[in-house]
């Protein structure tokens, strides 16, 4: 399910309850309009179980909670009070335009980093398996020992680790990237992946980073107090120590001063504005990390191959 279907369900669930609409009535008419037979069966019979609209969404994979704010939600509607499921919605909004950004900056640069890095390692497979081989019975038959650097290269290309398969693992990295940041709009369990990416990992962190901003945002909507949920995070957080390592003392004091609800829209519009360039700096460096490692291995297999050209005179 794509995310503006995702986005739509929650919109139009919404709409039908806020219209006094029975919330199994709500979610059927819904589903009967986006869902198969099928997936509308499965959905429907969540609720029947659970007799939560909340739960049913959220198990039916139409949107995405935290664990921990998640419980609170879950005890809201419980106790008969209202989710908020537009702004449950927006949370997804905010990380779909970061992750759709990042995206876009990763397929541009990396789909050249791709194209070099093949035709490079074609031509150059041919250099070292074809050329190079000729250069050192040419220098074998004067007596001489072809330069270092290309002797480091014909002893590459037949050890185990050989160029082909460097460039084999520098490419499937490549595509594990792409095809990640692919799926996050599928499946937003790939957003965890970047957490174990160098330079991409930051992207990570700002995303959940707004995660935990806006689920606060929807308990502040509902009256519920965040002491608890600012503390726990002042402790598990590190993406707010890195991005935003005033904001939880500003929200405890704003909750004192009871303008919580005012500072929490200025401190995620305050982030939000800071997502491409966020984005921008971790792609550039994460780009210029794979570039180096395709100039690097371009910059030593031209170097093993004009060597034995230079050498020849003296050679001969």
């Amino acid at each position: 399910m794509s995310p503006s279907r995702n986005r739509f369900i929650l919109r139009q669930t919404q709409l039908l309850l806020e219209r006094g609409e029975q919330p199994e009535t709500a979610l059927d008419k819904v589903f009967s309009e986006i869902l198969s037979a099928e997936d509308k069966r499965k959905a429907l019979a969540i609720f029947a179980e659970t007799q939560s609209v909340f739960k049913t969404l959220v198990q039916s994979g139409f949107m995405t909670v935290e664990k921990p704010y998640y419980d609170k939600l879950v005890e809201l509607e419980s106790a008969d009070s209202p989710i908020p499921l537009k702004l449950i919605n927006g949370i997804n909004e905010h990380i779909n335009q970061t992750f759709q950004l990042l995206k876009v900056r990763l397929t541009t640069g990396l789909t050249y980093a791709i194209w070099l890095l093949s035709i490079a390692a074609i031509v150059f497979n041919i250099i070292s398996s074809s050329v190079l081989p000729q250069f050192r019975d040419i220098f074998a038959s004067f007596g001489a020992e072809l330069p270092l650097f290309t002797q480091l290269m014909l002893g590459w290309q037949t050890s185990i680790f050989s160029p082909l398969v460097f460039v084999l693992i520098l490419l499937a990295f490549i595509a594990f990237v792409l095809y990640s940041v692919k799926k996050i709009g599928d499946n937003p369990s790939y957003i965890s992946r970047f957490s174990r990416i160098p330079f991409l990992r930051k992207v990570f962190a700002f995303t959940q980073l707004l995660h935990h901003l806006n689920h606060i945002k929807i308990l502040l909507a509902v009256g519920k107090p965040i002491t608890g949920f600012l503390d726990s995070l002042k402790q598990t957080s590190d993406s707010i120590k890195k991005f935003a390592p005033y904001t939880l003392h500003e929200l405890e004091m704003a909750q004192s001063l009871n303008t919580a609800q005012s500072e929490i829209e200025v401190q995620i519009a305050q982030l939000t504005g800071k997502a491409e360039l966020i984005v921008t700096n971790a792609t550039r460096q994460f780009i210029a990390a794979v570039m180096s490692l395709i100039i690097s291995y371009i910059s030593f297999v031209l170097i093993a191959s004009y060597l034995p050209i230079f050498q020849m005179g003296a050679v001969i």
